[in-house]
């Protein structure tokens, strides 16, 4: 529950009432981001690793791009419907 830190008091249970609707992180991303579970898991694990090497970005840079793909390809399936 680390995202309470940076929450404003006054906010708290609001945001707690928010993301109550959500069974876990993956419905949450897939509701809300559009994208699937992999890629949140992909980047679960991304994010608690430093952006310490070469590498380490490149990683980071494949997943923001994976992110915007699956986005892209949401976003063309409900136009087109």
């Amino acid at each position: 529950n680390i995202i309470f830190n940076f929450c404003s008091f006054e906010n708290i249970e609001s945001l707690k009432s928010y993301l109550d609707i959500f069974n876990n992180i993956n419905e949450y991303c897939e509701t809300v981001y559009h994208i699937n579970k992999t890629l949140t898991d992909e980047l679960v694990v991304s994010g608690s690793k430093a952006l310490d090497s070469a590498e380490r970005v490149m990683e980071y840079l494949d997943l923001a791009y994976e992110f915007c793909e699956q986005k892209k390809q949401y976003i063309e399936n409900h136009n087109n419907s």
